[in-house]
């Protein structure tokens, strides 16, 4: 069982690296190795077991306590990178939901539209990828008052949506909130 467990795991970091990676640089057999050992660390340091996240159901009641529909929080940082790939693979799975994050702030100005994007972002277990989340506070408050600094370590939740901007299509969480 744990050898099939620990063949899996190889498998999703050959997967990982391919989707992280350029194409000039190819997996191979020593980094999917070194990345499964890095992931079977990982789960060997987790106290808890890792948790697939759970969403509500179409009817809005959930069984759990958690006032989110994904609690990021509550994973193994293995699980959370996944759980974030599959919100930038197939956002519109989570369209509405709320979600509960925690990673770096970041924000980004750009010129040109002259306006401020903030994002947390998610490092994976091996910190080789990271993958951010937009997020607008509550009240869009101007930047940078109400905001934390660049490089701090925040808590946020939010309403899941996406929204297209100069013909594409982006994801963020919107009515966030930061924890204090």
């Amino acid at each position: 069982m744990k050898q099939k467990r620990i063949a899996m795991v190889a498998l999703m970091g050959m997967l990982v690296f391919a989707a992280c990676g350029e194409k000039e640089n190819p997996v191979t057999a020593e980094t999917a190795a070194v990345f499964a050992e890095s992931v079977a660390e990982d789960m060997v340091q987790d106290t808890q077991p890792l948790m697939v996240a759970e969403t509500a159901p179409e009817d809005g009641n959930t069984d759990s306590d958690s006032p989110y529909d994904v609690d990021l929080t509550q994973m193994s940082n293995t699980m959370v990178y996944a759980e974030v790939y599959n919100m930038m693979m197939t956002p519109e799975d989570y369209v509405g939901k709320t979600i509960h994050m925690e990673g770096i702030f970041s924000t980004y100005y750009d010129q040109n539209e002259d306006q401020y994007y903030h994002a947390c972002v998610i490092q994976d277990a091996t910190a080789c990828c990271a993958q951010g989340i937009e997020f607008v506070l509550k009240g869009n408050p101007q930047f940078p008052e109400g905001y934390p600094e660049q490089g701090d370590l925040i808590t946020v939740s939010g309403i899941f949506e996406l929204y297209e901007e100069n013909g594409l299509e982006y994801c963020r969480l919107v009515e966030a909130e930061l924890a204090s």
